[in-house]
């Protein structure tokens, strides 16, 4: 109402005891029209949705990795996501973040994203950069890395790197140092 504009919400997943709830107020709320709550689709179908999708609003207080957020990404669907959790450290640059306690900022957020194609184009490029990060060989690597570090191996750079990013940025001072074993 705030921006005088009317953008559709379709929601894929398992619907619980709570849908009930959901329901009769979308209807108190008159957005009955413009909200589609679909149960359980195939993930064909939820990949589908993340293409077709003007944008992806994920709200989460309680993530431990965030697939939803990498679905996202990997599909091209410009996000804006919650400012808690694992969330900003998974997006990075390629989502616009909000409070998930302040329906205003998500509010905000929404019509950014709705209102401005350069904006989800910039962020749609950002995510298939981002998303290049959490490759299988990517993981691979990393795990290999650290597998070296553990074992005092040497580290070479790419080693370092990979460690680094994949502990938030960087190790204490001792450990930054490569090993000078096999």
């Amino acid at each position: 109402d705030r921006d005088n504009m009317i953008v559709p919400l379709v929601c894929s997943g398992r619907q619980n005891d709570f849908h009930t709830v959901i329901r009769r107020r979308t209807q108190e709320l008159g957005l009955v029209g413009q909200t589609h709550l679909l149960g359980f689709v195939a993930p064909h179908e939820v990949y589908c949705l993340y293409k077709l999708c003007r944008c992806v609003v994920f709200p989460s207080k309680f993530e431990g990795f965030g697939f939803p957020l990498c679905e996202a990404l990997f599909a091209g669907a410009p996000l804006a996501c919650s400012n808690t959790t694992c969330l900003p450290d998974m997006a990075g640059s390629a989502a616009l973040f909000f409070d998930p306690e302040d329906s205003g900022m998500i509010a905000a957020a929404i019509s950014k994203l709705w209102r401005s194609e350069v904006l989800r184009r910039t962020l749609v490029q950002r995510g298939y950069e981002r998303i290049g990060e959490f490759s299988w060989e990517t993981t691979a690597r990393t795990l290999r890395a650290h597998y070296r570090r553990v074992a005092g191996r040497r580290l070479d750079g790419t080693d370092g790197e990979l460690i680094a990013r994949s502990l938030g940025g960087g190790l204490g001072t001792a450990e930054s140092k490569p090993s000078t074993g096999r």
